[in-house]
């Protein structure tokens, strides 16, 4: 679950960047985020993840008929789009080389602050694997219009993988509300 907002340190995420790691979504027309802004914890304050808020819009279901609302598959896609921003950002502004991050050890600093973002994009879809996920539809969210908050909670390193525990919560305008876990993995060999 997201943990109490605190005070973090907020960059609007510039448009030509988000449409670069949504490039992959856009001949599909699953490219639901349209504005995203990152919270970066560099206050040293304990347990206070890394967040990501962004805005979306569903105009039409890629895979069924309009269902009226926000489903399953259209959070892991949110999700996702949620994800490679965040990661997409830190890693061009090479936020694991320069700040304090609680809830990583200095071994996955390590090798995070060791992907560059010509590696990131080329890699970005087969490096970013989702290997557990819990979701929970508490109110029918508008799919036209809805907010998504992504925390980045922990990241621990096993097998050559980097495993990053985070959290996720939408919602709309009129109190629709789902949120979810999920466990990510980035297998080292598949960053090359």
């Amino acid at each position: 679950m997201l943990a109490q907002q605190l005070p973090l340190d907020a960059y609007e995420i510039e448009q030509g960047f988000l449409d670069k790691i949504l490039k992959p979504y856009h001949s599909t027309s699953t490219d639901y985020l349209k504005s995203t802004h990152i919270n970066l914890n560099t206050t040293h304050i304990k347990d206070t993840p890394i967040l990501i808020t962004g805005r979306f819009n569903i105009p039409q279901s890629c895979y069924i008929k309009d269902t009226g609302h926000f489903n399953a598959v259209e959070f892991l896609i949110c999700f996702n789009q949620l994800a490679y921003t965040a990661f997409g950002y830190m890693i061009n502004n090479r936020f694991f080389d320069n700040n304090p991050i609680n809830g990583i050890t200095p071994q996955c600093k390590k090798i995070m602050a060791g992907i560059n973002i010509a590696t990131y994009f080329d890699k970005q879809l087969s490096s970013m694997l989702i290997l557990k996920t819990t979701t929970r539809f508490k109110r029918v969210i508008n799919a036209k219009h809805f907010t998504g908050i992504l925390s980045i909670n922990s990241f621990s390193y096993k097998k050559n993988t980097v495993f990053i525990s985070t959290s996720c919560i939408f919602k709309d305008d009129n109190k629709g509300y789902a949120d979810g876990d999920v466990l990510l993995a980035y297998p080292l060999n598949f960053l090359g």
